[in-house]
């Protein structure tokens, strides 16, 4: 994956956070020599990556308001991601959009009964191909992180997978320099696991300069989801467990939309 073919369109704090929070990604999957840099402090127990299938990749981010380290994690693998009922397959494009369906001919099917007034709810199968664990995740990460439109141009599909669910995070560090070069951000949901656990939500990644419409909708998503304590505040807020979440509604006609993202299709980054 090449980040200038790019259009344009959880934790180690002391202190424990909930709300939105803005992000600069500092490292992934770094050694422990280098998480001693990170925390300032010597005491720092050699990472394990390695899964019994696949590996965990840990995010370290910088919050750019309060300094705060986290950490999020996403667990990645060669598996082919299924609903829980198995009845249908996730599958990703080269716009990076992802939606579960039965097959192929079902995608096929149904772009073939959308008019052309609602083109934008085609789902492109340009570079279709099924979903490894964590792969879409990883994706939404990172158009999140370059405020990417749902353009097939911008050819969001890893030059080697494989390599990335066995630990192999090179690719994605280049990418995530090129985006801190930029001083590029991504905005997250903070919540608070067992009353004691800084934990992040990784269904649903914010780009810098969300709308509002996105915002509900990340409430929305995260009402169904995020089992963690967490409140709806647009910035980071120190935990209270006395607060508590409110449900936000909001019209999603389609699936696989821009998450408000501002930029025209066909301009560079």
């Amino acid at each position: 994956m090449k980040a200038d073919n790019f259009i344009e369109n959880s934790g180690g704090s002391k202190k424990l956070y909930t709300g939105i929070g803005r992000f600069q990604i500092i490292a992934i999957n770094p050694s422990q020599e280098e998480l001693a840099k990170i925390y300032n402090s010597s005491n720092v127990k050699e990472p394990n990556y390695e899964r019994e299938e696949g590996a965990r990749l840990d995010f370290y981010l910088k919050e750019v308001y309060t300094d705060e380290i986290m950490k999020m994690a996403i667990f990645v693998s060669n598996k082919i991601v299924k609903s829980r009922d198995e009845s249908k397959t996730q599958f990703l494009n080269l716009a990076g959009q992802s939606f579960y369906y039965t097959s192929v001919q079902e995608i096929e099917e149904k772009n073939a009964m959308i008019s052309e007034d609602e083109a934008w709810r085609i789902f492109r199968t340009e570079g279709l191909r099924e979903a490894r664990e964590g792969e879409a995740k990883v994706i939404d990460l990172l158009k999140a992180l370059f405020n990417l439109s749902n353009d097939v141009q911008n050819s969001l599909e890893f030059d080697n997978w494989n390599k990335i669910a066995n630990g192999n995070v090179r690719e994605l560090r280049e990418l995530v320099d090129k985006a801190n070069q930029r001083n590029r951000t991504v905005c997250l949901l903070c919540g608070v696991k067992d009353e004691k656990y800084q934990d992040i939500y990784t269904n649903l990644f914010l780009p810098h300069g969300y709308r509002e419409k996105a915002e509900a909708r990340l409430w929305k998503d995260a009402s169904n989801n995020f089992k963690s304590f967490y409140t709806t505040t647009s910035s980071l807020q120190e935990y209270n467990p006395m607060a508590s979440p409110t449900d936000a509604e909001v019209e999603d006609d389609s699936p696989f939309n821009d998450m408000g993202n501002t930029s025209a299709n066909g301009s560079l980054f």
